[in-house]
């Protein structure tokens, strides 16, 4: 009996983003929350996901709220077999405390949130060679990757086809 390998958050998104244009879908994994609770991204499966990367130093930007106008709007949206839409956020911090306190300040009203606290060292960074945050990946509910880097109206132009 072949048993299941769960690959970590962070190095499953640089993996996929690394291979984009060949292999584009996610596996199971497993990723540390604020709480410091495992998150399996298969929680996720048959909702369409956003992965944000971001970070504190950050601060406020306009995309926030049209991200969370975007999972208000979406979040409990089920048409055929697809259940919602979720964001995901990888956070490049450091510091849990910054961490923490970024979520709360900035607004971000998405439950999904993680990282493994090595900032700009962190090997999804390295792999998926990030230069600016926020960096976003959509996924559809079958773990493909459909788009990379959209915003705004691109981002929900993207998005609606998903639904």
């Amino acid at each position: 009996m072949k048993t299941k390998k769960t690959i970590p958050l962070l190095v499953l998104i640089a993996i996929t983003a690394f291979s984009f244009g060949q292999v584009k879908s996610f596996y199971d994994l497993s990723a540390k929350t604020i709480d410091g609770n495992d998150f399996k991204f298969s929680s996720l499966k048959g909702k369409k996901v956003l992965i944000v990367n971001t970070a504190s130093k950050c601060g406020y930007t306009p995309q926030y709220e049209d991200l969370e106008k975007l999972y208000q709007k979406y979040k409990n949206a089920q048409i055929g077999s697809a259940e919602g839409f979720e964001i995901l956020s990888v956070s490049l911090d450091e510091s849990k405390e910054k961490w923490m306190q970024a979520i709360n300040t900035d607004g971000l009203i998405w439950e999904n949130h993680v990282s493994d606290l090595q900032g700009w060292n962190s090997i999804a960074a390295k792999l998926y060679k990030v230069n600016s945050i926020p960096a976003t990946f959509l996924i559809d509910k079958k773990g493909i990757i459909r788009a990379m880097n959209v915003r705004g109206r691109e981002l929900e132009q993207k998005l609606l086809p998903l639904l």
